[in-house]
């Protein structure tokens, strides 16, 4: 299927402010009582108090407030942040085709430092419920979908100067980087200065290794096309219909999302989904890079994260 015109997405329009409502949406809009967005007080209490809230020192936390149908996703950074907010909010004003739940709003607490996401609540299950008893013929037919979903995807363009980093230009938050207690990571002003970067940290650990890294680091091409990513294709983050045939309603969990070497996506599908038909037969098949398609390319990515101790 090919992909329309390219989509500019304005990264100056994004709204940045700590703390905002969306008043435009259904929300506010379709209530007949005036809701108001819970307070982050309000959220934690009910969250805490609640019989599905198991473990609240792990973030980041979802919480439903069922008579609003809204979902608060709130955390400390990098586990939520307000760029994941703005991913929400870009892609249901600027690529509405790509299924996400609408954000309502977020808030930020200075005193402890959490983000707290109001979403719209999307009926369905995860995909991963629903995987393991689905047909091949049914699976084919769902990735097709959701492979039409990716290339709209791939429509955003970014406003001005070529970047690395997250979708207002930010550091990024892919795990790789996040969960290694590496320094921030970008923004970068080029691919290769991305390339640089994920070299050092894999130096900072083996400071006598660069003869050996340094071929494995020029596998990584500094020509590759930037492109806006989910990059967190995980079955639990894919929400589909509670019928059958299941067939996708939101594409959820976009905290890693951002700009990256068009490559980067696919090579970390192949590399976090090895040994299972979801990861092997089917998502790395959706995200169709010439590049990550390179054994070099992707034999580079995974001596790399191993090198850094991430699982």
């Amino acid at each position: 299927m090919e992909s329309p015109d390219p989509v500019i997405l304005p990264i100056s329009r994004l709204p940045t402010s700590a703390n905002i409502d969306f008043t435009e949406t259904a929300f506010f809009q379709n209530s007949e009582e005036k809701y108001s967005l819970p307070t982050p007080s309000e959220v934690r209490l009910k969250a805490t108090s609640s019989s599905s809230y198991d473990n609240p020192r792990t973030p980041p936390v979802l919480f439903k407030f069922d008579h609003q149908n809204i979902i608060v996703k709130y955390g400390r950074y990098p586990g939520v942040s307000i760029a994941e907010g703005q991913c929400f909010w870009a892609i249901k004003r600027y690529l509405p085709t790509v299924p996400v739940p609408d954000i309502y709003g977020w808030r930020t607490d200075q005193s402890t430092g959490e983000v707290f996401l109001y979403l719209e609540h999307i009926d369905g299950v995860t995909l991963k419920e629903k995987w393991k008893h689905m047909e091949k013929d049914v699976k084919e037919v769902f990735c097709e979908q959701l492979r039409y979903y990716m290339a709209e995807l791939k429509r955003f363009r970014q406003e001005g100067d070529s970047f690395i980093g997250h979708i207002g230009r930010q550091p990024l938050l892919d795990i790789i980087f996040t969960s290694t207690e590496s320094p921030q990571a970008g923004p970068f002003t080029s691919v290769k200065n991305f390339h640089d970067y994920y070299l050092s940290l894999v130096i900072r650990r083996f400071p006598n290794a660069s003869d050996v890294l340094a071929p494995l680091r020029a596998q990584f091409p500094e020509d590759a096309a930037v492109a806006f990513s989910h990059n967190d294709l995980d079955e639990s983050n894919i929400l589909v219909s509670k019928s059958d045939p299941p067939s996708l309603v939101a594409i959820i969990d976009w905290h890693q999302a951002g700009w990256y070497p068009e490559y980067w996506e696919q090579c970390k599908a192949r590399w976090g989904h090895s040994g299972c038909d979801w990861g092997e037969d089917y998502l790395s098949k959706l995200l169709t890079s010439q590049v990550a398609s390179s054994e070099q390319v992707f034999n580079a990515f995974c001596t790399f994260n191993e090198c850094l101790g991430v699982i």
